[in-house]
């Protein structure tokens, strides 16, 4: 099996956390091992949305969206990606607010 770090940014995502909802968006990195990178890629997605299952409260008329930032095949896995100047946790999620300092 050949081993994969995909980045998943998330926009547009209602999550409850903390008592509150607020629409916020996130980047997360999953690592896996799959035959090829469109394997790893939806298995990093499923994984996702099984976490993010009981959190998000977005109404089917505006739903939220994840798109793959990066898929990079490696030799073996660290605790996060880099992406640009940012460090991606390898589980859990880097949240927009905590981003940017808000």
């Amino acid at each position: 099996m050949r081993k994969f770090e995909v980045c998943i940014r998330g926009r547009n995502f209602l999550i409850k956390r903390d008592g509150e909802v607020k629409r916020t968006g996130f980047y997360s990195a999953r690592f896996v091992e799959a035959d090829d990178m469109s394997v790893a890629v939806g298995m990093a997605m499923d994984s996702l949305r099984a976490e993010l299952a009981e959190m998000v409260a977005n109404d089917p008329s505006d739903p939220p969206v994840m798109n793959v930032e990066d898929v990079e095949e490696v030799y073996f896995f660290e605790e996060n990606m880099t992406l640009g100047e940012m460090l991606i946790p390898g589980n859990g999620f880097l949240w927009d607010e905590e981003r940017f300092g808000r």
